[in-house]
């Protein structure tokens, strides 16, 4: 209830871009922190980590692709299919990624066979489509 009647608080007198943290007295959480969600996203919790989690767009795929594509002709030399596997975790500027929501809604231009997207915890991952070229 402290929590709640805290965060109730905080809601309704600040709008900041900051996460939010309500102090307890419990004897184990010393506090907690919540970050405003926009009224038409998903709020994600994950254990072990505070921060905004996102679901990986094309962009977030295509800057990964971008470092990895110039190799493809070296793998190609050892392997008939090459897949690339993408750990979702902390991208640039502080942020948290997960795989995309099922069914990934775009594809991505690649010469990759397949792409994936792994979860940070390695319990989840995600097959992005493949644009044809």
């Amino acid at each position: 209830m402290e929590i709640a009647s805290g965060l109730n608080r905080l809601v309704n007198s600040e709008s900041s871009l900051q996460p939010w943290e309500v102090w307890t007295r419990h004897p184990v959480i010393r506090s907690v922190a919540a970050w405003r969600c926009a009224p038409d996203e998903k709020p994600r919790w994950h254990v072990h980590r505070g921060g905004g989690v996102d679901g990986a767009n094309a962009e977030d795929i295509l800057a990964t692709l971008d470092r990895k594509e110039n190799k493809l002709a070296l793998y190609r030399e050892k392997a008939d299919k090459v897949w690339l596997l993408i750990v979702c975790d902390l991208f640039a500027e502080g942020l948290f990624i997960d795989p995309p929501e099922e069914p990934v809604t775009f594809t991505v231009p690649s010469d990759f066979d397949r792409i994936f997207c792994l979860e940070w915890t390695g319990t989840r991952a995600v097959e992005i489509p493949i644009a044809e070229r």
